[in-house]
């Protein structure tokens, strides 16, 4: 995992309730995948992930 940390800081690293707020927000505006790891410093495959759930929930809520 160290050594995994050394490419990606965040690896592992919960999503704290702003960021997914922000998430959420930032998800009504673009959907440019390379522009949200950047912006969240997280890897492609969280920022799928993590925007799923919210799509999963927001459907869920209807």
């Amino acid at each position: 995992m160290i050594e995994y940390r050394k490419i990606n800081p965040r690896y592992r690293e919960p999503w704290s309730e702003k960021e997914i707020k922000l998430l959420e927000t930032a998800i009504k505006y673009t959907n440019d995948l390379k522009l949200l790891t950047e912006s969240f410093g997280r890897t492609a495959k969280s920022i799928e992930v993590q925007g799923q759930k919210l799509i999963y929930e927001a459907k869920t809520k209807i």
